[in-house]
């Protein structure tokens, strides 16, 4: 994973690089070009996801040295350069997709535990050190998806694949707090979509196409 993070008192950017299998962590200092070894992480991690909170990172999951998925969650703090147990996820789950929605909450989405792929989500509590199982589900199970946040604070999720082999059509859907809508179905069902923003919309890139959501 590799994240950026600004601290806060000198508005200094860095990018944190973390994980992939390993408890190895450095930090990247954009304006100076240069790279610093951090103390390790918690837990060993490679395919874990991440968010970002002012002064911090938040992250979760992943799979451990023996691919087994871990439910474990730890906080990476700028100011001292050091990573902290921080709670648990609800179920173990790795490939899965997290983002902030706001300074101490985060949204977890989907995933996977290399037996089942999962189409629920969680709020992860920052604050508390706690994650809820939110009472609405996805329309299909995703493991790898594709997530952003839009202006309104809904998330768009594109892409992913259940089953081992197989992807979720072309379904991509609208992840809001009060529920989950499907939208219009995209060119490719490719697994390997990505998001972008570009004027106007998002657009969604994969299997060789494109198509734009506005």
């Amino acid at each position: 994973m590799a994240e950026r993070v600004r601290d806060l008192a000198t508005q200094r950017d860095y990018v944190l690089i973390a994980g992939g299998g390993t408890t190895n962590a450095m930090l990247y200092d954009v304006a100076g070009r240069t790279f610093t070894t951090l103390p390790s992480l918690t837990a060993r991690r490679s395919a874990s996801a991440a968010a970002v909170f002012p002064g911090a990172v938040l992250i979760t999951g992943g799979a451990d040295k023996n691919l087994n998925a871990v439910a474990s969650a730890e906080l990476f703090v700028l100011g001292t350069r050091r990573f902290y147990p921080w709670g648990n996820m609800r179920r173990p789950r790795y490939w899965h997709a997290m983002v902030a929605l706001d300074s101490t909450t985060a949204v977890i989405l989907c995933g996977t535990d290399g037996k089942n792929v999962f189409a629920d989500t969680e709020l992860f509590f920052g604050a508390l050190k706690q994650s809820v199982t939110l009472p609405y589900r996805f329309g299909f199970g995703r493991a790898y998806p594709q997530a952003m946040q839009l202006g309104d604070g809904s998330i768009l999720v594109a892409g992913g694949h259940y089953d081992q082999i197989l992807w979720p059509d072309r379904q991509p859907e609208l992840w809001t707090l009060s529920g989950i809508l499907p939208l219009r179905p995209i060119q490719s069902p490719e697994w390997g979509t990505v998001i972008q923003p570009v004027p106007g919309g998002v657009a969604a890139f994969g299997g060789g196409t494109a198509s734009v959501l506005r």
